[in-house]
């Protein structure tokens, strides 16, 4: 049992020697590894801080971009608004006489017009629209008295029946086709 200990324990010694090789090689290539991260972040800081000088310099270029582009606009914009109320002023005024020489010419018809419609409505004097209002007032009541004594008065069964007669025409549309057809059988 003794050469199965001593085994075993020399086993156990290799796999220690083993592990602990591993764990240097670990150790080795972590080490590598931190130093590459470190070679990093030092890259990493350098190129941030890069970039933070080149966005002082933009903002500075970019004011003074913006501010020559705000003079300048400010300067187009009056030259061309100068350029475009003259246009609209020249052609507004061409317009304008064009339409007062139409609106002349149309309101010397217009008078002409209204001189010779003078003459006809004298047709309509006032015994005229007296004469009309009065014919209207006489059919008006010719025509009630006829509908008076020409229909039959509505007596209270009729009047039932009338109102009955609307109840069904409001339900008539709500009624399923059977319902529809029994009321109809009963008239």
């Amino acid at each position: 049992m003794t050469d199965l200990a001593e085994k075993i324990q020399s086993d156990h010694i290799q796999d220690l020697t083993n592990a602990l090789f591993l764990i240097n090689g670990l150790h080795s290539k972590l080490s590598q590894e931190s130093q590459l991260i470190a070679t990093s972040v030092g890259q990493v800081n350098l190129a941030a801080k890069e970039f933070k000088d080149y966005l002082e310099i933009l903002k500075r270029q970019a004011e003074k971009i913006q501010t020559t582009l705000q003079n300048e606009s400010k300067i187009m914009g009056k030259m061309i608004a100068q350029e475009v109320s003259i246009h609209i002023a020249e052609s507004a005024s061409s317009e304008l006489n064009k339409a007062l020489s139409k609106l002349q010419m149309t309101s010397a018809a217009i008078e002409l017009d209204l001189s010779n419609s003078s003459s006809n409505v004298r047709f309509f004097s006032r015994f005229t629209v007296i004469l009309i209002l009065l014919s209207t007032f006489l059919g008006g009541l010719i025509g009630g008295g006829m509908v008076h004594y020409l229909f039959p008065p509505i007596n209270e069964q009729m009047g039932i029946r009338l109102h009955a007669g609307a109840m069904l025409s409001k339900a008539w549309p709500n009624l399923s086709q059977k319902e529809r057809e029994r009321i109809a059988s009963l008239s």
